[in-house]
């Protein structure tokens, strides 16, 4: 959770993302003008890994994403693209239900 909300946060990693996408609950925490005036992002992992947008590929934007159905309860999520991505490799183990990104 961020701040004073209750809500989780997921990432989902997009390989066919550009920019990044914001879930519309940001505008809980952060006004649209300053979504907007970002110049990127770094994000922490749980694990310790460190998610930081390159500014050539930073296109941020933030709607509502019909994944869900109540828009009150559910978690804020970023989806993150190849702005985050273009210095990492991404390994996929489908036995243990794994990702593992590395420095390319």
């Amino acid at each position: 959770t961020i701040g004073n909300s209750r809500r989780e946060v997921v990432i989902v990693i997009d390989t066919g993302l550009t920019g990044c996408i914001f879930s519309d609950s940001w505008k809980e925490i952060f006004p649209t003008d300053y979504m907007s005036s970002m110049k990127g992002a770094k994000i922490t992992l749980e694990n310790g890994v460190v998610l930081e947008s390159d500014s050539e590929h930073w296109f941020p934007s933030c709607f509502e994403l019909p994944w869900f159905t109540s828009a009150a309860n559910h978690p804020h999520i970023i989806a993150v693209g190849a702005t985050f991505l273009s210095h990492l490799r991404i390994n996929v183990d489908s036995q243990l239900s794994k990702i593992v990104l590395n420095r390319a």
